[in-house]
């Protein structure tokens, strides 16, 4: 079975000061501050759930699933402020280099793509 899960930490959010992670409670607080105030409009969209490498394991295995292959995918578009930093050609070839380096399990860029994409199995009883 082929599954994937939002990942929890995006590099392009890393790099980005209106969009590191840390600052997403606070952004959450102003937007309900200002949906209240009728400055924003409500959220029609569905919340997005994100998880962690490890939180999306544990639900495999509380599913009975076994991992058998796992791995990032995804990086860029890239933006400084939330405006563009690299145009559409030289993304995409950093993409491709972010996207080796993690296929071959590079500290920190192995975790941090948009997309963790896992293949896994039922786990099979042993003995009855």
């Amino acid at each position: 079975m082929l599954l994937t899960a939002d990942n929890n930490i995006h590099l392009d959010e890393l790099l980005d000061p209106l969009r590191v992670p840390i600052l997403r409670p606070v952004q959450r607080y102003l937007a309900s501050v200002l949906r209240a105030a009728k400055l924003l409009p409500a959220r029609k969209a569905p919340k997005l759930q994100r998880h962690s490498r490890r939180q999306f394991d544990s639900m495999l295995s509380d599913a009975g699933l076994l991992k058998v292959r796992s791995g990032m995918l995804g990086f860029g578009p890239f933006t400084l402020f939330g405006k563009p930093l690299l145009g559409d050609s030289l993304g995409i070839k950093v993409h491709d280099v972010l996207q080796k380096a993690a296929n071959r399990n590079y500290p920190i860029i192995s975790s941090c793509g948009m997309q963790y994409l896992v293949m896994s199995t039922k786990r099979t009883r042993v003995g009855c």
